[in-house]
């Protein structure tokens, strides 16, 4: 398949000190199947300018995200007796999934994502709703990817109340609204990328993290850490990989950026160690 094989160890490393939460079932790849892009204008934050928009030349990302050191053990829900409702929707208890790390070290629930670069490219944002739901006192699903104009449906499944909560960020302004059961909000749109996190006033272990990305580059790795990014403009980017409790690893950012060749298919390992 040819491309490179790197190692790469923590290399800039920024802690983002989120908040832990909880999810339902696993979170799986997610890739866009189309790269639905509309070539010529701008897009993106800062960086280099794609010159090269022939879907022929274009390449791929590929590998896994690791954890190096011994993994925490999950960590139980304390569920007070006042929830009663969340309590029956989970009889044999329920764990948060902030820190799952699957075999051989796979580390799940990572955004791996291009954070620079994408400049010379402008994207359709795709018009179907991005649902997050709230299911037995959890949001479901924990980490999903929403792009900047795309709808994002809140959802509540569960016929007690909750209070979805998210601060402001790169999009301004804030969401506090309550749920006594279930419906629905209004559909959401967000025209800046950031990832940002959903939490819940009345279940303090409940937090979602979604990923407003403007391109289509980005995916979450699977149980055994992989992921994969398809059709990316050989360039010259920031590649980065967030995870919510142990922060952020940028490969390019260091003054040498990450270049992605005509046609070539890279593999990474990127590795994150405990803090």
């Amino acid at each position: 398949m040819g491309g490179s094989g790197l190692l790469h160890r923590g290399l800039t490393v920024l802690a983002l000190a989120l908040p832990g939460g909880c999810g339902g079932g696993d979170d799986n790849l997610l890739v866009p199947a189309e790269l639905g892009a509309v070539y010529g204008g701008g897009g993106g934050d800062a960086g280099y300018i794609i010159t090269n928009k022939d879907p022929a030349s274009f390449g791929s990302i590929s590998g896994r995200v690791v954890f190096e050191g011994e993994p925490r053990k999950a960590r139980p829900v304390d569920i007070p007796s006042t929830q009663p409702f969340c309590r029956g929707a989970h009889p044999n208890g329920l764990f948060y999934e902030t820190f799952v790390v699957g075999a051989d070290g796979g580390l799940q629930g990572c955004i791996v994502y291009l954070k620079k670069g994408v400049v010379g490219l402008k994207f359709d944002a795709p018009s179907e709703n991005v649902v997050l739901d709230q299911i037995g006192c959890q949001y479901v699903p924990h980490i999903i990817v929403l792009r900047t104009g795309q709808p994002l449906l809140i959802k509540s499944s569960d016929a007690t109340l909750h209070n979805v909560k998210s601060l402001p960020g790169a999009n301004p302004g804030s969401i506090n609204q309550a749920m006594s059961g279930v419906g629905q909000l209004s559909p959401m749109t967000f025209s800046k990328q950031e990832i940002k996190t959903f939490t819940c006033d009345v279940h303090q272990w409940m937090s979602a993290h979604v990923a407003i990305m403007a391109h289509p580059f980005v995916a979450i790795t699977g149980p055994d850490g992989s992921f994969e990014l398809k059709g990316v403009p050989p360039g010259k980017y920031v590649l980065a990989a967030w995870h919510e409790t142990l922060g952020e690893i940028e490969l390019g950012a260091d003054g040498e950026p990450y270049v992605v060749k005509d046609n070539e298919s890279k593999t990474e390992t990127i590795t994150f160690t405990k803090k």
